[in-house]
C-alpha cells in the first residue's frame, strides 16, 4: 500500500485511513481467481468517503495494477453515483 494508514475505529475496530491523493492505495492478493468462468465472488466494504470520485476496488492480473486485463470493479462516476461492473 501507500498513502495509507491503519485506525482503530471503523465498522469492526478496524480502518484504514487514506490520504487522499491520486497514489493512495491498499493492496491485496490471493483470492479466488477472477476471469475464470463460473467462479463465484463476493467482497464487502465500507465506506466515509470525502469525495465521490475514482475507483474504489480496481482488479487486475498483474500485481502493478495492470496486466492482460485489468478494471475498475467499484467506483464513483463523474457525477458522484456509485458504479459496479464485472468482467465478462
Amino acid at each position: 500500500g501507500s498513502s495509507y494508514s491503519t485506525v482503530s475505529s471503523g465498522r469492526l475496530l478496524q480502518a484504514i485511513s487514506f490520504a487522499g491523493t491520486a497514489s493512495s492505495y491498499f493492496q491485496a492478493s490471493g483470492f479466488t481467481p477472477f476471469g475464470v468462468n463460473n467462479q463465484a465472488f463476493s467482497f464487502s466494504l465500507w465506506l466515509q468517503p470525502q469525495v465521490r470520485s475514482g475507483s474504489l476496488v480496481h482488479l487486475s492480473a498483474g500485481s502493478n495494477g495492470v496486466g492482460s486485463w485489468c478494471f475498475s470493479l467499484l467506483g464513483f462516476a463523474s457525477n458522484g453515483t456509485l458504479v459496479a461492473q464485472v468482467y465478462n
